[in-house]
């Protein structure tokens, strides 16, 4: 993981801070794909530096998550936020949609293959 995050470029502007993160949250948290499909930017608690997520039979739990992670959603945000102005989700598409698990799917295998 660290020769992925280290070495590839994920390009620049919105879409590759995008990916890089979802790749990064994925490894960071061990979230489930539709808890970060559905994950809203109000979910995001970084005073306390945890994620609230909707799992399995509709259950709230925490996620909590680390001070370069919160350093690197923070510049996502910020980024997000000059294209698409206050979004309710955390992920977009290009085009300021909320991201779908298709999509997400594809991001994934683009960076780390089949």
């Amino acid at each position: 993981m660290e020769l992925l995050f280290n070495q590839v470029n994920f390009g620049d502007g919105y879409p590759g801070m995008r990916n890089r993160l979802i790749l990064e949250m994925f490894y960071s948290t061990g979230m489930r794909l539709t808890e970060l499909v559905n994950l809203k930017e109000t979910d995001v608690d970084f005073h306390h530096g945890t994620l609230m997520v909707l799992g399995k039979r509709n259950k709230e739990r925490l996620i909590p998550f680390s001070k370069k992670f919160e350093s690197m959603l923070e510049s996502y945000m910020h980024e997000k936020r000059n294209f698409f102005g206050d979004a309710g989700y955390l992920f977009l598409t290009d085009k300021g949609r909320r991201i779908y698990s298709k999509m997400v799917y594809r991001i994934v295998i683009q960076y780390l293959g089949e």
